[in-house]
């Protein structure tokens, strides 16, 4: 490499720049308006340098140049000092609304492009592709997040996914089709290299504006097609993925041990001459579960529904429970860790309290008496029995403190009658400035109403954990469920006395949002479709209730008033190929901008290469029902970005339920950089504005959504059909194929007796009777 010039030194870059010039003229006492337009000039040359391809240092002296001219002074920077100045007092005054200013938005952009480091905000969700972040996140220690070097080691598949996207920018649609067509019609034209070229040039520069007329006259549904609508991209999976397990056995037995309400529903007379294992394994059935990880515990949480059923019916529950459990990092289960209450105050003193108890029970010392003594054996027996009066107490005490896991819920219900209990929990993450607790999200039986409800718990409170949502100016379906939780920023608490609120997605199709409140349940409609006037053929009834939905992971800065959140709703639909019901996961993109929700990108189903558990797990066919449903998002982590292509290493954790019996862990990887290519691969509105087409957009993504979902249950059931086994007959099916047997051999023989076959001096081929030898 050559020399830098003297010029370009770091010397004289730090002497010679626009802020040293500007520090020197603060600071000298001859501080003339010579001097303070220099110092002003300076200040702007840092500024609009940002803008072009020259150094602050280049632009400071190019304008320097002409700065000493009167006629450039007079014409040109005083009246843009004057713009500049009025800008600002705007940009001021809105901030004052509530709102950034001007300046702190162009802040934020430079930092998050040009910074190295996370921005608050940037001003187009497309500016996420241009984020720099990788000085920040590359150098970020993973020690407290839940990656593991098994999750870094694994080996993951690479899928293609298929979604399709709404809020198609139709101006620009257009432009691009007419681009495209009059492409075509120059090159159908070509005779030679020369004219390629006129082509080409004809093609770049010129719109033809009769076919710009035509096509501004067509609608929405007729220019877009679902091709256009189309997006490919990829994601991985882990191969390997852990199966969540649990036992039933401890659990019917610690039941037993209360002698409570409980155990009196889980007992039956006529169980009496059966053994426990025969218990277990025809009426007590686990469903999956679900997951999210906490930071602060350094573990996972996974809650998931446990049915006891009299009939011995998994889908025919007697009453149904949430069971708890704690997994590590590597998804190994913690027997007996202990989460403290957030509305409790743990005394200072516990410990020593706890271990002064040892000293009240007076729990005896039996080294003094020999060994192989009858003393001995004795004073063993009553110690051991002091030390477990004693564990009770001291569990008792601390069960006022902490939740210890693993446990049974203590949701409350009516069990007067089959069908009872809470039922298909999910769990979400509620974090505050100081705290994070699970919220755990089911559908019950509600005694009062007589109808099915929807209910949170908040298993890390000890006053009024349970809360029943009830909907405001709205009459609730007889079965309320498959509600999918996600925080908007506006619910946090404002107070110490509120718990704040929570949003749910109530439906897909039509979109319909609200608003909750963790303190009394009543929910508010914010979105629905009387918003977008939407008519009822715009509804599809097979997009249900899946993971929760969380924003994009805190490491990325957000995107000026708006919001945007990924989840995995359920697809559920019936005879299209695979059975008579279908459960798939989906992948859903919601954004919202001045309280209007729209579904951005929607991947009709995901199957992760799983062979399904049929129903009676013993086949992996296409029977009658066929369950692959998402659970939960258990976190989601960036762990490094490539500074050359800005492309994310990004982590996710699902947990899907096979069969509605198997939990499994599943690793996904680059579901980031999945959600952000719409935005380099889609001409995309930066916002879904209400209009008199809102009806056409949605209708059209509808469509095409119900399209690739049974497009992907046929496919999976032609490569899953069921093996039709013959029938086994009858015993009078039997007998009439044994006669009939019978009677066609006697047949055989008598034709072969009628032929010359059987005249003196023939030998008989005995594999073959008719062949002479």
């Amino acid at each position: 490499m050559g020399k830098v010039p003297p010029s370009d030194s770091a010397e004289s870059l730090i002497e010679s720049s626009p802020e040293a010039d500007a520090r020197r003229s603060r600071t000298s006492d001859n501080y003339t308006p010579r001097k303070a337009l220099k110092t002003a000039t300076s200040l702007l040359a840092v500024a609009l340098a940002s803008v072009t391809d020259l150094s602050p240092r280049r632009y400071f002296h190019q304008v320097r140049r002409l700065c000493y001219g009167r006629r450039f002074v007079a014409l040109v920077l005083l009246p843009l000092s004057v713009l500049i100045l009025l800008v600002v007092s705007l940009a001021q005054m809105h901030s004052s609304n509530g709102s950034d200013s001007l300046l702190q938005q162009h802040l934020g952009y430079m930092t998050s492009f040009y910074g190295n480091g996370a921005a608050t905000l940037v001003d187009r969700k497309k500016d996420l592709l241009k984020v720099d972040l990788s000085a920040k996140i590359n150098s970020a220690s993973l020690a407290r997040t839940p990656i593991t070097q098994r999750m870094l080691n694994d080996d993951y598949m690479l899928n293609i996914l298929t979604g399709f996207v709404s809020n198609l920018d139709l101006d620009e649609h257009k432009k691009e089709l007419l681009r495209q067509n009059h492409k075509n019609h120059a090159l159908h034209n070509i005779t030679d290299d020369a004219d390629a070229n006129v082509a080409k040039e004809v093609h770049q520069n010129i719109i033809d504006v009769k076919a710009l007329e035509r096509q501004g006259r067509k609608s929405y549904d007729s220019v877009v097609t679902c091709e256009d609508l189309s997006y490919n991209g990829t994601i991985m999976h882990s191969i390997d993925n852990p199966i969540l397990s649990d036992d039933l056995l401890s659990i019917r037995r610690e039941i037993l041990k209360q002698g409570d309400w409980l155990t009196r529903e889980v007992k039956d007379d006529r169980d009496k001459d059966k053994t426990e294992e025969e218990i277990i394994d025809t009426q007590w059935f686990r469903f999956g579960g679900a997951s999210v990880w906490l930071e602060s515990e350094q573990c996972y949480v996974v809650y998931s529904r446990v049915v006891y059923s009299r009939v011995k019916r998994k889908n025919h529950p007697h009453i149904s429970l949430v069971r708890a459990q704690a997994f590590d990092k590597d998804w190994n289960e913690i027997i007996g860790k202990k989460i403290p209450y957030l509305d409790v105050d743990i005394p200072r003193n516990l410990q020593q309290e706890l271990a002064q108890l040892d000293v009240e029970m007076g729990i005896e010392n039996c080294d003094r008496f020999a060994q192989g003594s009858l003393e001995l054996e004795n004073c063993n027996v009553r110690r051991a029995k002091a030390v477990l009066l004693n564990e009770k107490k001291k569990d008792k005490i601390l069960s006022k403190y902490y939740l210890t896991y693993p446990t049974i819920l203590q949701i409350p219900f009516y069990a007067d009658g089959d069908w009872k209990g809470p039922e298909d929990p999910r769990v979400t993450l509620r974090q505050g400035e100081n705290f994070e607790e699970p919220l755990v999200l089911f559908n019950m039986y509600d005694h009062a109403e007589g109808k099915r409800r929807m209910f949170s718990f908040m298993p890390h409170r000890k006053i009024d954990p349970l809360v029943k949502f009830s909907i405001l100016d709205r009459k609730q379906r007889n079965d309320e469920k498959n509600w999918s939780p996600f925080f908007h920023p506006s619910d946090r608490a404002v107070s110490k006395l509120s718990r704040g609120f929570i949003h749910f997605i109530y439906s897909f199709g039509p979109l319909d949002i609200m608003r909750c409140s963790l303190n009394d349940g009543v929910c508010e409609m914010v979105f629905d479709a009387k918003t977008l006037a939407l008519s009822d053929s715009n509804s599809f009834g097979g997009m249900r209730g899946g993971t929760q939905f969380v924003k994009l992971p805190a490491s990325l800065p957000g995107v000026r008033n708006k919001n945007m959140w990924v989840g995995f709703p359920k697809l559920h639909i019936k005879d299209c190929g695979c059975g008579k019901i279908f459960y798939r996961p989906m992948l859903d993109v919601l954004v919202e901008s001045g309280g209007v929700y729209h579904q951005e990108l929607v991947v009709p189903a995901i199957g992760f290469d799983i062979d399904v558990l049929s129903w009676d797990l013993k086949s992996t066919e296409c029977m009658e029902t066929n369950i692959l449903s998402p659970n939960s998002i258990a976190h989601w982590n960036v762990i490094n970005q490539n500074p050359d292509s800005l492309m994310f290493d990004d982590f996710m954790t699902l947990t899907v339920s096979e069969s509605d019996t198997l939990t499994k862990v599943i690793t996904l990887r680059g579901v980031l950089n999945y959600v952000l290519g719409i935005y380099r691969e889609k001409q995309i509105k930066d916002d879904f504005e209400p209009s008199l087409e809102s009806d056409d957009i949605i209708g059209k993504t509808i469509s095409c959504l119900i399209g690739g979902a049974e497009q992907h249950c046929a496919a999976y059931g032609q490569s899953h059909k069921r093996i039709e086994k013959p029938r086994e007959l009858t015993p009078e099916e039997k007998k009439a194929l044994e006669k009939k047997l019978e009677r066609e051999n006697k047949e055989k023989l008598e034709d072969i007796g009628k032929s010359d076959l059987m005249k003196p001096g023939h030998k008989i081929n005995l594999l073959d009777p008719k062949k002479k030898e």
